[in-house]
């Protein structure tokens, strides 16, 4: 079976073991400001999902939009387009959340 760009990231984002595996995260020498900026949205995204609600909400979130088939028979691409990005979103998610677990480097 080959793999889809969609479970590239899923492995890459469960076998992501330093900050540079991780897409979006500013150059921490780059620019202080920044990155003290990209760090604090990570930091609430983590707090909205630590809730029980809000892993719940999140296990909803990934069952719903990324653990489903992107392209179905007949789809337009306009189609497979829209649910791509919902899935890109959820995973935008679980990575600020690992990011903020991770802390600062």
């Amino acid at each position: 079976m080959t793999e889809t760009p969609r479970d590239a990231v899923g492995r890459r984002l469960a076998a992501a073991e330093g900050w540079q595996t991780l897409e979006g995260a500013p150059d921490p020498k780059q620019n202080r400001e920044q990155w003290a900026a990209f760090f604090a949205i990570c930091k609430m995204t983590h707090d909205t999902f630590a809730t029980e609600p809000g892993q719940r909400l999140l296990q909803h979130l990934v069952t719903t939009f990324v653990a489903r088939p992107i392209v179905h028979p007949n789809d337009t691409q306009f189609a497979a387009g829209i649910r791509q990005g919902q899935a890109e979103v959820v995973l935008q998610i679980l990575q600020q959340v690992e990011l903020a677990k991770r802390g600062t480097p």
